[in-house]
C-alpha cells in the first residue's frame, strides 16, 4: 500500500482526490501547512513518509479569505521548491499539479499566478534533470464538478462548460491514480488536460478569426 501525501487536500481538487484514492486502498496523509514555512512542511513530510507527493496547494488568486496578502511568487514558486527538497529527502515520487495559464506566461495575457506556476514548472524540470528528482507535471485547465446536473467551478459557481477549457474533477482524479499506478516515473513527462470538446470550440471560432482578420 503506498502512502501519498497530499498538499492542499482540503481544495476543490485536493479533497476530492484524497477521497478517490482512499476508496481505491492508498493510504492518503494531509498536509495543510503553508508550503514557505520549511520546519513545518519538513515535520509533515516526516510523519507521513511518503512514496507519492501530489502538490495541488498554490496562491491561485486575491480573495481566498486569510490568505489575500501572501505573495504568489513566495507561495508557489519558493513553496515548491521546499517541497521538491522534501521529495528528495524522502525519496518520494512527486505528480506536480501546474496550470494551462503557463502558456500565457511570457506574452501579454501573462499574470503573477501563470508566471509564478511556470517558474515552479521550471523548478521541478531542472531538479528532475539535475537532481534525480522522480517527478510528473500536470497541467490542467479549469476544473469543473458535476452537482445534480449543474457544472461547478472550485468558487462554487455554475459555469457553461460548453464555452472555453474545462476538465472534470473526477477525470483529473482517475488520470492521478493512473500515473501512481502505470508511471515509473524513470523519465519526465507533462501531462496536458484537454478534451476533443475543446478542439470543436477551437474551430468554431476560426470563421469568426478569418472575418476579422479580413476587416
Amino acid at each position: 500500500m503506498k502512502t501519498v501525501l497530499i498538499t492542499g487536500s482540503r481544495g476543490f481538487v485536493g479533497s476530492a482526490l484524497a477521497d478517490h484514492l482512499r476508496s481505491r486502498g492508498y493510504r492518503v496523509k494531509d498536509c495543510l501547512v503553508r508550503l514557505n514555512h520549511f520546519n513545518s512542511l519538513e515535520q509533515i513530510f516526516d510523519s507521513a513518509g511518503p512514496d507519492i507527493v501530489v502538490h495541488l496547494a498554490a496562491k491561485v488568486d486575491k480573495i481566498r479569505a486569510g490568505h489575500e496578502q501572501d505573495d504568489f511568487f513566495e507561495v508557489n514558486v519558493m513553496g515548491t521548491l521546499n517541497v521538491i527538497r522534501l521529495c528528495l529527502k524522502h525519496k518520494a515520487k512527486l505528480i506536480y499539479f501546474s496550470s494551462a495559464m503557463v502558456r500565457h506566461s511570457r506574452n501579454k495575457y501573462g499574470n503573477k499566478y501563470g508566471i509564478s506556476k511556470a517558474l515552479a514548472e521550471d523548478l521541478v524540470w531542472s531538479f528532475t534533470k539535475n537532481q534525480g528528482l522522480k517527478a510528473i507535471t500536470i497541467r490542467p485547465c479549469t476544473i469543473y464538478k458535476n452537482v445534480g446536473g449543474a457544472n461547478i467551478n472550485r468558487f462554487w459557481k455554475e459555469e457553461d462548460i460548453s464555452k472555453g477549457e474545462w476538465y472534470s474533477l473526477e477525470r483529473i482524479c482517475v488520470l492521478v491514480e493512473k500515473i501512481i499506478r502505470n508511471e515509473d516515473f524513470e523519465k519526465y513527462k507533462i501531462y496536458k488536460t484537454r478534451s476533443i470538446t475543446h478542439y470543436f470550440n477551437f474551430l468554431k471560432t476560426i470563421p469568426k478569426r478569418i472575418l476579422s482578420y479580413l476587416k
